[in-house]
Order: C-alpha cells, then structure tokens, then sequence
C-alpha cells in the first residue's frame, strides 16, 4: 500500500477553501444555526489537514495552525501564510505532488 501523499499544491486548498465558504454562507439564512454548526464540526477536520498539507507544501510546520487560536488576528496569518506558491523541489516534508 502506498503512502499517502504529505504535501499539496494550493489548487485542493482554494477549492475546498472557496466551496466551504459558499455552502455556509448559501444555507445559513435556510437551515438554521445548528445546522450550519454541525456542518461546521464535519469540515473541521478535513480542513485542518488539508490546510497543513498546504503548509507543508510551503516548507512550514503544520504547527502554525495554532495561530488560528490568537482571534482573529491568527486567521489572517495563516491564510496568508498559504497564498504563495508551493515550492516545486523536495523540502523536509518530501517530494513535491506532480
């Protein structure tokens, strides 16, 4: 079996990023808040993984996600953290995704 791929180029990330915002922002006003809050809890995860993929993509510790723990100042840097452009060699966290 292989092992699973441990960086990402950004395109994953922009999309999930991009659908997650428009599917909350587009049922809010219809569901409700709990609704919105339980799909919010089943996103979570998967959008902590990949926002370290991308992270270690950039050469970074996926550590710094905990910057989103500073509110909010911390969204800010990590989302700016994720905007360049992932480098195209082997860093520490491997080969690069082709």
């Amino acid at each position: 079996m292989a092992a699973p791929a441990v960086r990402n180029f950004g395109t994953g990330y922009w999309v999930l990023a991009c659908f997650v915002v428009s599917f909350v922002l587009g049922i809010i006003p219809f569901v409700g808040k709990y609704l919105a809050s339980l799909f919010s809890l089943a996103v979570l995860l998967p959008s902590l993984g990949i926002t370290a993929r991308r992270l270690h993509d950039l050469g970074k510790s996926g550590w710094l996600l905990l910057l989103n723990l500073i509110v909010p100042i911390g969204l800010f840097i990590v989302l700016i953290l994720c905007i360049p452009e992932g480098s195209k060699e082997a860093n520490k966290y491997g080969d690069p995704v082709a």
